[in-house]
């Protein structure tokens, strides 16, 4: 049986922020330059039934428990212009403050092309040499394929169907006949990280969400290829009264 722990401010977007006495701010009413130092516990979850295959969790998952909490040390501060910021250790999200507390937001997208393939069109009217009824790569009006007695595009006296190892009337190299066709589709995956925080009187609470999407655009996808899975948590902790940050320089700076 194996266990599967969701931290969702910590095992997902990670920790890394080391604390000792100094000054801040403890309002949850933060103005330009103040922040607010968190030590938070995090309940574990299991990803919802969308996360896998027939929308079923798998009973070695859905049995599990645990009554361990996770542990994490979290940073929000104020700018003037931007608003508000969640320095999670190694991802900073940017959020706003509502009627009840304050969310927090960030989206990473990441596009992978596959590449295309490569065809014979001669004349370059988009259409592979072997379907294609008419091809006339010198433009003189005759079909290559049945009435042109001769077919020499870059003028080295062979023949290009058949006597010419390369046709290069560009001189780049390249044999001009040959083609390539991007691929017709594209792959898109987007995760989106959600964190709405509560203060009062000291006491933070928090719900989170994290959203994984997987989609193909364009034409010619695999069939059935797309998925969306959705994880929750919820975490409890405090205000740690002045308290100052001490970072090390470029530490924590990894994507989530």
């Amino acid at each position: 049986m194996s266990t599967t722990n969701i931290y969702k401010l910590g095992s997902i977007l990670g920790v890394a922020a080391a604390l000792s006495a100094g000054t801040g701010c403890t309002n949850a009413e933060l103005g330009p330059g103040d922040y607010l130092v968190f030590r938070v516990a995090q309940a574990s979850s299991a990803p919802d039934a969308n996360c896998f295959q027939n929308k079923q969790i798998p009973p070695s998952l859905a049995e599990d428990s645990t009554s361990l909490l996770g542990a994490g040390s979290y940073i929000m501060y104020a700018t003037e212009e931007r608003g508000y910021f969640l320095d999670a250790g190694k991802v900073v999200l940017e959020g706003k403050l509502d009627v009840d507390g304050y969310d927090f937001r960030g989206e990473l997208v990441d596009v992978e092309v596959p590449a295309g393939t490569t065809m014979v069109d001669s004349d370059h009217d988009g259409f592979d040499d072997a379907v294609d009824d008419f091809v006339d790569a010198d433009g003189d009006g005759l079909n290559d394929k049945s009435e042109d007695p001769e077919v020499d595009v870059d003028m080295d006296g062979l023949d290009d169907r058949g006597q010419d190892d390369i046709v290069d009337a560009n001189g780049d190299g390249v044999d001009d006949r040959f083609v390539e066709v991007p691929s017709p589709h594209k792959f898109r995956k987007t995760n989106r990280y959600d964190i709405y925080i509560f203060i009062t009187d000291g006491v933070v609470s928090g719900d989170t969400s994290t959203t994984t999407i997987d989609v193909c655009e364009g034409s010619e996808c695999p069939k059935g290829y797309g998925t969306e899975c959705t994880s929750y948590g919820t975490f409890d902790g405090v205000v740690i009264q002045d308290a100052h940050v001490d970072l090390s320089l470029g530490a924590n700076n990894d994507e989530p």
